[in-house]
């Protein structure tokens, strides 16, 4: 069709009144689930697409929702990006995205920007924000925009947040690796002197385990801090480095975790130089499950939950919008799935 498909028109194909129309796109009302699915089938019909302008200028906000993110770089970020594109795309939200500079201070004229941009909601990922931070989110909600994050602690009662189990997704990998046989198992560190976060909630999760079993964790590379600024950018080349220097202590090792699957990846190229073969020899697996298919052989992780985690975000800022902040602080804790594949095997003495 030549012509911008608009709300009365979606009414008149269905004869409908626009009122109930509106309704169904927002959500907003009571409205039957039988309306809502003729309207959600209408408008993939006839190609509808909800004029975010127009409809800023009667509620004082774009049907936008924004992403904060710490930096752009890391492939980690990916799948929690698609997911929140998606489920907001489903629900009629478009999508912006914007980062915080490395050792920049560009977090407060980011906020402006949102408050400029008339977003609905905006989610802050791990790492984008800090508690000096606190009161440039605070000052967001005070302009009616919904705010939520990823693993952080309370910061205000409508502030809904996500945080993700690392402490149990390294329970359950070592215990994985426990029923397998392995008692030599060694956690190869991408952290030097790291006391929270991710890397340091899974090593923790692996040594809860091992204590627990009357073994001893074994963590190396925590000693190795990075030569240049950029050097974790490179994680597989630190973890491999690291396996160098600690092989005389590791050799014996039936199986190795990495903090990280890019961690792992060094440690499997460094004991295919030795000849070790996998997983005859030595069992390995990593966590995130970003790149695990693409080793040989395929490697077992735990996968992060950040599909869920962006599906999710996108649901909580649309009940807060919805409530008009008039509900409960909510905060979800996620968990990681073991995907169990080639790289790992029943201990066999050598």
């Amino acid at each position: 069709m030549d012509k911008n498909i608009t709300m009365q028109d979606i009414a008149d194909f269905l004869k409908l009144d626009r009122t109930t129309v509106s309704k169904a796109i927002s959500g907003k009302g009571t409205v039957s689930q039988k309306t809502i699915h003729r309207v959600n089938q209408a408008i993939e019909e006839l190609g509808y697409r909800k004029d975010s302008f127009a409809s800023g200028l009667v509620t004082g906000k774009n049907t936008v929702l924004a992403i904060v993110l710490p930096e752009i770089k890391s492939g980690i970020n990916a799948p929690f990006v698609q997911s929140f594109q998606r489920t907001a795309r489903k629900h009629h939200y478009g999508v912006i995205l914007y980062y915080v500079e490395p050792q920049g201070n560009n977090l407060t004229m980011i906020c402006e920007m949102l408050r400029q941009q008339r977003v609905s909601g905006v989610t802050f990922w791990s790492g984008a924000t800090t508690p000096k931070d606190d009161d440039n989110l605070i000052r967001l909600l005070d302009t009616g925009i919904a705010v939520n994050t990823t693993s952080r602690g309370f910061i205000h009662e409508s502030i809904d947040g996500i945080s993700f189990n690392h402490s149990k997704a390294g329970v359950e990998l070592t215990e994985h690796l426990i029923r397998l046989g392995h008692r030599n198992i060694v956690f190869v560190s991408s952290a030097a002197s790291s006391s929270q976060g991710s890397p340091f909630e899974r090593r923790e999760g692996y040594k809860q385990v091992m204590q627990s079993y009357g073994l001893q964790p074994v963590v190396i590379g925590d000693a190795y801090g990075p030569t240049k600024p950029d050097d974790y950018r490179n994680l597989t080349k630190h973890a491999y480095h690291v396996l160098e220097r600690e092989w005389e202590n590791v050799k014996e090792a039936s199986a190795f975790i990495g903090t990280n699957d890019e961690t792992i990846l060094g440690a499997i190229h460094w004991l295919k130089e030795k000849n070790v073969s996998i997983p005859q020899d030595c069992s390995v697996a990593g966590f995130d499950d970003l790149y695990a298919e693409l080793t040989i052989p395929p490697l077992t992780s735990m996968r992060f939950p950040l599909g869920e985690g962006g599906e999710q975000a996108v649901e909580l800022l649309l009940k807060r919008i919805n409530a008009k902040g008039k509900r409960n602080r909510t905060h979800l804790l996620l968990d990681y799935e073991l995907i169990k594949r080639e790289s790992t095997a029943v201990y066999t003495e050598r």
